[in-house]
């Protein structure tokens, strides 16, 4: 991110345009399809209108989850992060620095962050995490706005405002970072600046702080003791039906009683208010229930026996099951809704 930096001036600008208020901040992002479908791209200028001083910079990331909202987010970034080290070096400094954008969406995004947790599910969330974590508690002000794109389509450069300006060079500065990529060099993919944990899954890096890391790992122990206690009651009740009845009747029976009752109470906890909370639904819903429950099982009785038509009947009962379990939940949700 910041291999590719061009200073007019000294650093020393930076908080002296924080001060009077003077320091504009300019981020544009890029994204190619038809060339990189996996990269997209980034440059900032923080110049202070005063003449101080100015601050370039551009940079590319390659990335399954690659598009021009993601370069616009990661322009927003580099300019907090850059902020950032200016009020670690100078922890009283007071402001204001403003932010221009031509992405509403980005703006929006970052300038209402929630106070303290980003759902992984949002998109880019390891970027907002990152801004969320390092950078609500600037000692000094920021002001975000937004800036017309692509003005000089119909405009001369002299008419455009300083920020238009900017951000004009700020587009050429991101695709310029996407032309300077070499196809036939290998580009890993890089955790952002500040990221203590960076778990890539599926399309994108999922960022992590400590605090949802220990948060997981609550989630993943409820999981673990529910399911210990659901295989443990589930070889109970195959040990009670085999002490009863003889193989296969047994076991058809012992598969039946707990695959049935198994996604009934599955689908109960997924809409019942009483599992609401993640820890509940981990500790009841995934992990008794899944353990309780038992395809792989089925799967061995069914390369012995075959397809019956009881296993066929079974199957089909409990999709029924969970959609019962399920129902009642929603019922029991809608009647206590008006009381809370």
């Amino acid at each position: 991110m910041w291999e590719d930096l061009e200073l007019t001036g000294s650093y020393e600008f930076l908080a002296e345009a924080i001060t009077d208020g003077s320091l504009v901040c300019v981020a544009d992002g890029s994204f190619i399809k038809e060339m990189y479908p996996d990269i997209c791209s980034a440059a900032f200028i923080m110049e202070c209108s005063l003449g101080r001083g100015r601050l370039v910079g551009k940079f590319s990331e390659k990335t399954l989850a690659a598009c021009a909202y993601r370069g616009e987010l990661l322009g927003l970034l580099a300019i907090h992060l850059i902020l950032l080290a200016v009020n670690k070096l100078k922890p009283t400094l007071s402001g204001s620095a403003q932010i221009y954008s031509d992405c509403l969406g980005a703006l929006r995004n970052v300038e209402h962050l929630p106070p303290h947790r980003i759902p992984s599910s949002c998109r880019h969330s390891d970027i907002l995490k990152n801004i969320m974590i390092h950078c609500r508690s600037l000692s000094f002000s920021t002001v975000f706005s937004h800036v017309s794109a692509h003005k000089l389509d119909h405009l001369v450069w002299d008419e455009l405002t300083r920020p238009e300006q900017l951000n004009e060079q700020c587009d050429s500065g991101a695709k310029l970072a996407i032309y300077d990529v070499d196809p036939n060099a290998g580009m890993a993919a890089q955790p952002l600046p500040l990221e203590p944990i960076c778990v890539y899954v599926d399309r994108a890096s999922n960022f992590a702080s400590v605090r949802d890391v220990l948060a997981n790992w609550r989630v993943a122990g409820m999981v673990f003791i529910g399911g210990s206690i659901g295989t443990m009651l589930r070889y109970l009740l195959h040990e009670l039906f085999a002490a009863t009845y003889e193989f296969p009747t047994s076991e058809l029976l012992a598969l039946t009683f707990v695959n049935l009752f198994g996604s009934y109470f599955l689908g109960l906890t997924a809409r019942h208010p009483i599992f609401d909370g993640e820890r509940r639904k981990a500790l009841l819903g995934t992990g008794f229930a899944g353990g309780f429950t038992t395809m792989s099982a089925l799967t061995v009785f069914i390369d012995f026996e075959g397809l019956s038509p009881e296993i066929a009947l079974m199957l089909f009962v409990g999709v029924v099951c969970y959609a019962l379990g399920w129902h009642q939940g929603r019922r029991a949700a809608k009647k206590r809704a008006p009381n809370d």
